[in-house]
């Protein structure tokens, strides 16, 4: 097996070995006790794998242990802190682990002056694919009291530093207000930062744009809404039944 499909077994495994981390800290009401002992077999064939690419004195070792760290800070902190608002790169080092892959083929490739461009990068996406992700599952994570940051923009938006909005107030601030619209350019901003990051690495900055794309959809959905509604009742429905005829 070649080391592009090792280093993709063990990126694999530390997903899945992180994924059931995450889920015991989420819900450790509601996890099975044979979840954190599968977690530590996963991990110990994660550490078997680049244990056998990178012997202990190779520096992929230190950026593992500065990987670890970035992880623990996000996951430890992001309920009490509003990393959305005040120190965004937080939100990407919630999957820092995933930066493993590229630090072991930068290496593996002696292209290790490439890391820290490759990091910056990846940190940018990974908040992105997190803004996706908060909001799909905002009334879930507002309910459980979880980390969301379209919730946190919201919350900054009405200036409530003593509680988190309500479901009414998320609402009305996404479909009257139109506050998608500048949840969307803050990873339109992302993707401009990324264009001067990584000219050589088109890949990245494609998928990228495919994730900013799939933001601007929605607002652009929900804009496109609002301003039939505006116009009146009828409108709208006869809007949608076109879009279902579709």
């Amino acid at each position: 097996m070649d080391n592009v499909h090792q280093i993709s077994i063990a990126n694999i495994m530390g997903m899945l070995y992180y994924h059931l981390i995450d889920e015991t800290m989420d819900n450790p009401i509601l996890v099975s006790r044979r979840q954190l002992p599968l977690a530590q077999l996963i991990h110990s064939e994660f550490i078997k794998i680049y244990s056998a690419l990178f012997p202990s004195p190779s520096p992929f070792w230190t950026y593992y242990d500065k990987y670890i760290g970035e992880w623990a800070i996000a996951v430890t902190y992001e309920n009490e802190q509003h990393f959305f608002q005040e120190n965004p790169v937080r939100i990407g080092h919630k999957a820092a682990p995933v930066k493993l892959s590229i630090a072991a083929m930068m290496l593996l490739s002696n292209q290790e002056n490439l890391i820290p461009q490759l990091e910056e990068a990846v940190d940018l996406i990974l908040i992105t694919l997190q803004m996706i992700d908060d909001w799909q599952d905002w009334e879930k994570d507002l309910l459980e009291g979880s980390s969301n940051c379209l919730v946190s923009m919201i919350q900054s938006d009405l200036h409530l530093s003593d509680r988190r909005p309500n479901v009414e107030e998320i609402k009305q601030a996404v479909y009257v207000e139109g506050c998608l619209i500048r949840y969307t350019d803050k990873a339109d901003a992302l993707h401009n930062t990324l264009s001067n990051i990584i000219p050589n690495f088109h890949l990245l900055y494609e998928f990228h744009a495919y994730l900013r794309n799939q933001l601007e959809e929605i607002a652009r959905k929900i804009e496109q809404d609002r301003s039939i509604l505006q116009r009146g009742g009828l409108e709208y429905l006869l809007s949608q039944q076109l879009t279902k005829g579709k």
